[in-house]
């Protein structure tokens, strides 16, 4: 009996293929014992039955055989088998009953608290949904907030941040005409936010309050404002999920409608589609699943990157390779240096350990220990990106183009570009005119750079593979006329 692989898989010789090979095998061996005569091994003579009896096991064995290595098939395994082959072999568990989640963002007055499983709705269906944390309206980590003017001021200034930037921009700033009514200042402060700014935008309301959004709501940054101003009301993100295992799906601003009575809590919205609750993954569903987890070749950077984005809480993620055999620029030789932002350690430690391949070695500020399948250890090494602050001086010659702002509108375009770079990104020098130069009605007369402390110049800055430039604002010097 034969048992072979071709490039179609498992070849398993039937049960007549077994008969007549164990036939030929003892015609064979016996011929020197029978002076001649030929073996009978049809079925009716006696050898020929004994054969006949013993080839069904045989091929009773080969059948078991295909059926075992089945099991190990991703597209024939099934049922239990399956979730062997996905989390025992891959580490990727099949999908379980699940009630629905997604984001929404909640407005309301400052101050007020809406606590952690404080429902809200579909206003279509009426599927019900429950907070996942506690939210308090102030002015940090929202992604708008309502402005009132309390009193008339010669000058308003408005000062932000943005939580997934590291660079901070330049603080609003709007001067007052005299004797300017409230409607007028209000107008001229979202004019100036609309203006100077090209991450949120400003609109004054019938009671003369301004409502500022972050035009991306998957952001969130943090606000403040000077005296003749206060924040009366935000708006804040957070996770909500399904009372019940058979919410349908919630289209984009179908949760708007609030069920928990809290006194000043104003708005609940969905910015984004919440997905139906989830039935337990069918097999052709994992199936599916693993193939296309699995189709993307374990050790490459954009698997590594993948994985390690897929982390709650992270912002961004930098992979640096050292393929030569002796280390450099802090990494281990043949290793990688994964610096990440935000996300639980030990979830960054096992996310890494998943992703790479065995026998790659990681370096790091930050060492963690853990297990493989078999319970053994693995040290796993990775860093928290250091920032480094920067600090520029450029001195200009204006003209008659020369928008009111310019000045501002510079320093803004300036952190746009640095919020744009990467871990470990060196600063080349010739690079700094492209933000600048966005600008129009100047040109530049000098243009010096340094890390904070340090003697400025026009030279190249070198970064380390963990490190981030950083600048802000106040740390950009524009001079000249």
């Amino acid at each position: 009996m034969a048992v072979t692989f071709d490039d179609k898989g498992l070849v398993v010789d039937s049960q007549d293929d077994v008969f007549n090979t164990m036939a030929a095998s003892a015609r064979t061996r016996l011929a020197p014992y029978l002076q001649g005569t030929a073996l009978q091994t049809d079925e009716s003579s006696v050898v020929g039955r004994l054969l006949r009896i013993v080839s069904v096991p045989a091929f009773s064995n080969g059948e078991v055989l295909q059926t075992i290595l089945n099991q190990f098939d991703l597209n024939t395994a099934e049922g239990l088998q399956l979730d062997y082959f996905g989390w025992n072999i891959h580490r990727i568990k099949r999908l379980g009953l699940a009630q629905a989640t997604g984001m929404v963002v909640v407005g309301g007055d400052s101050g007020v608290v809406v606590s952690e499983g404080s429902l809200v709705s579909n206003s279509i269906t009426g599927d019900s949904f429950r907070t996942q944390d506690d939210v308090t309206f102030n002015e940090n980590n929202v992604t708008g907030i309502v402005i009132t003017i309390d009193s008339i001021q010669q000058t308003y200034n408005i000062s932000y941040s943005i939580n997934s930037y590291l660079s901070t921009y330049p603080q609003i700033e709007v001067s007052i005409l005299e004797e300017s009514t409230i409607a007028q200042i209000a107008n001229r402060i979202a004019n100036a936010i609309n203006s100077q700014s090209n991450l949120m935008t400003a609109k004054v309301n019938n009671d003369n309050t301004i409502t500022v959004l972050l035009d991306d709501p998957i952001m969130t940054g943090d606000f403040s404002v000077s005296t003749g101003m206060t924040v009366t009301q935000s708006y804040k993100q957070v996770y909500v999920e399904s009372v019940t295992y058979q919410s349908v799906e919630a289209k984009v601003g179908a949760i708007s409608s609030i069920q928990s009575s809290v006194l000043g809590w104003r708005s609940v919205y969905n910015y984004l589609v919440i997905g139906a609750s989830r039935p337990v993954e069918t097999d052709e569903e994992y199936r599916t699943r693993l193939n296309l987890c699995l189709g993307y070749s374990v050790g490459s950077y954009d698997a590594v990157w993948m994985r390690l984005m897929t982390i709650r809480g992270v912002s961004f993620v930098s992979v640096k390779e050292n393929l030569s055999p002796a280390p450099n620029n802090g990494i281990t030789n043949a290793g990688l240096a994964i610096t990440i932002q935000g996300g639980v350690e030990d979830e960054v430690a096992q996310a890494i350990y998943d992703a790479i391949p065995v026998g790659i070695a990681t370096s790091g500020t930050i060492e963690k220990s853990v297990k493989d399948l078999n319970g053994g250890n693995h040290t796993v090494r990775f860093s928290r990106p250091v920032q480094v602050p920067l600090e520029i001086s450029m001195s200009i010659t204006i003209y008659n183009d020369f928008p009111a702002n310019g000045k501002q509108l510079i320093k803004q375009a300036i952190v746009d570009w640095f919020n744009s770079l990467r871990v470990g990104d060196d600063i080349y020098y010739s690079r700094l005119y492209e933000p600048i130069n966005k600008i129009g009605g100047f040109s530049v007369s000098s243009l010096t750079i340094a890390k904070q402390g340090q003697a400025q110049g026009t030279g190249n800055i070198a970064i380390a593979y963990n490190e981030i430039p950083v600048i802000s604002a106040d740390r950009i010097y524009v001079g000249g006329i």
